[in-house]
């Protein structure tokens, strides 16, 4: 039994080591540009513009996750969506769904038009909220209104799923929506001039509109996950860790906690405390009216 022990608390050592690491063997590609060092996540995101999508030849191409448009105010659907996700998910490409939001129509019924389109357990990382402005979409000298207006879209999701949306958005909106008022959400910025220098902690760049990739037609919105570890185990609601912890010798054999080394004790309590609240939103089965 000693030596069996030791050779459990060897196991448990290298598994310590490599949570440690960003972001998980085997995904991870070490890329430099812009400023983002060290080991990376690649993306795309998507819609119907890109029509339809060899997702098996997406994944060739070193692309681990993708966000797909679902849903547009309170009546688009993106036609292509449902496919997406579906294909994606197929070929093992984490995916989630992106609402494009409507400064001026009512975030209940932009809810509403999301809920509709998605189904939580098909979601493999949290839902996004883009906050853009185009020609028809702009604050009409109010922006107060349309910060309560992302407000009250942001808390109607978390009270319906539990978890808080990422926020996608560029610059401009970021500094005249986001700034001061939604700094306690995940932020996905687009900054196709280079490095994001006007925010400090932020989990996705979207560095390109004109990325290239075999099994897509066209352009397509190119993205790095720049977060650490533990960030992307929140995103993707802890499945990897939850798959890695399955998998170790100390819930497979029952060794008592009391032998496993402090510092393997802090690391794994650590990643109780961080994966808490997307844990919750893992075990949900969907919306709640």
């Amino acid at each position: 039994m000693g030596g069996l022990r030791v050779w459990v608390l060897f196991l448990l050592l290298l598994w310590g080591e490599n949570i440690s690491l960003c972001y998980g063997a085997g995904k991870g590609k070490k890329e430099e540009k812009g400023g983002v060092p060290g080991v990376i996540y690649k993306g795309v995101d998507v819609s119907k513009y890109q029509e339809k999508i060899n997702w098996g030849k997406v994944k060739d191409e070193g692309i681990v996750f993708a966000y797909a448009k679902a849903s547009e105010g309170n009546s688009i659907q993106d036609r292509t969506f449902q496919e997406n996700v579906q294909n994606a998910r197929r070929e093992g490409i984490k995916i989630s769904a992106y609402h494009f939001f409507r400064f001026h129509t009512p975030a209940s019924q932009q809810m509403k038009c999301f809920s509709n389109a998605i189904d939580m357990k098909n979601m493999d990382m949290v839902p996004a909220l883009d906050i853009e402005e185009d020609i028809g979409n702009h604050h009409r000298g109010n922006i107060e209104k349309v910060r309560k207006n992302i407000r009250a879209f942001l808390k109607e999701f978390e009270r319906r799923y539990h978890i808080k949306m990422v926020i996608y958005t560029n610059e401009t909106c970021y500094k005249r929506y986001i700034k001061g008022y939604f700094d306690d959400y995940p932020l996905w910025i687009c900054s196709i001039q280079g490095e994001v220098d006007f925010v400090d902690k932020y989990h996705f760049w979207q560095y390109s509109h004109r990325g290239r990739v075999k099994g897509i037609q066209g352009s397509v919105d190119m993205n790095y996950f720049t977060g650490n570890y533990f960030d992307w185990l929140n995103i993707t609601f802890c499945r990897d860790k939850e798959e890695q912890i399955a998998r170790t010798p100390l819930l497979k054999i029952g060794i008592k906690y009391s032998f496993i080394p402090t510092r393997i004790k802090r690391r794994i309590k650590l990643v109780s405390q961080e994966c808490k609240l997307s844990i919750k939103g893992r075990k949900i089965e969907g919306a709640t009216d």
